[in-house]
């Protein structure tokens, strides 16, 4: 621990903080409420540089809205071996773009009990050993993102906790340390100005950590209502309120962005409040 915390504090050296223009209980209330970003058009966006330096964007209530990292080479390295190694799946077709993404997940379904499972994406046994292979291979890029997380907010961090083994159904666990969920993104090649998008199934009080990495040049990260927008370079990781926060990328000048995306579902969560609470029976 006292390893971690050294690293931490001095990667946190010199780091810069920007006030964004709106607070946390405000993008909560409007989780659900449609989205118009035109008077945001209206405004500059502050663009903040890809740097080795940590970058955060907090309301004045303290609370850290966004907060960008640099991620080791070697777990990067890794990362970009492991995803190359996995079996190609159909190009998926959406308002974010058309690439490849798999969810690997312990996720909850959408029925009256909200039973946590694993995703058929990740069980598939013709590539279930290929998805183990890239699980155990990122197990080291997990734990360095979960031990940022537990700096940058240590509630939120024990609360992802909880989701333990034994307190869900057989055969279900967290597949990315503090994180349920990892959504791998390969070849997206989107165009600025695709729709925005907030991940309203996850956790309100949770955040999204993206990974970019590959080859590619040039692609930005718009976070809307806090009015910035971050560079990403290959190797730089962000955390941010993603069910809360309207976001998009800009497009990709050249070649190919990769990435992934860990994330709990809100659903899970609220499965193992009822069943705490004697409402659901645990079963297999």
């Amino acid at each position: 621990m006292k390893r971690m915390l050294h690293r931490w504090l001095t990667k946190r050296v010199g780091f810069h903080t920007r006030l964004a223009p709106v607070i946390y209980p405000t993008l909560k209330q409007e989780q659900f409420k449609k989205f118009d970003v035109t008077p945001y058009y209206r405004q500059r966006l502050v663009r903040i540089p890809s740097s080795e330096t940590h970058h955060a964007t907090v309301d004045n209530h303290g609370n850290i809205l966004a907060y960008r990292v640099r991620i080791p080479l070697p777990l990067v390295k890794t990362l970009t071996k492991s995803a190359d190694a996995l079996p190609p799946v159909p190009i998926t077709e959406g308002t974010r773009g058309n690439f490849m993404v798999r969810h690997f997940a312990c996720w909850s379904n959408y029925n009256k009990n909200n039973k946590p499972n694993m995703s058929t994406e990740y069980t598939k046994t013709s590539h279930r050993a290929a998805n183990n292979a890239f699980l155990e291979a990122n197990t080291p890029l997990f734990n360095y993102l979960s031990n940022d997380l537990r700096f940058l907010a240590p509630v939120m961090y024990n609360s992802f906790l909880k989701l333990t083994s034994e307190n869900l159904p057989p055969n279900c666990r967290r597949l990315a340390e503090a994180w349920a969920r990892v959504a791998i993104n390969q070849g997206q090649d989107d165009v600025e100005g695709s729709g925005t998008y907030r991940d309203q199934r996850d956790v309100p009080y949770g955040y999204n950590c993206v990974v970019l990495f590959g080859d590619y040049v040039g692609t930005d990260l718009i976070l809307w209502q806090l009015g910035v927008q971050y560079e990403l370079r290959p190797g730089d990781a962000i955390f941010f309120f993603g069910s809360v926060i309207s976001h998009n990328t800009t497009g990709v000048v050249q070649r190919q962005r990769n990435s992934i995306d860990l994330f709990t579902h809100q659903l899970t969560r609220k499965w193992l409040k009822r069943m705490q609470k004697g409402e659901l029976k645990r079963d297999g």
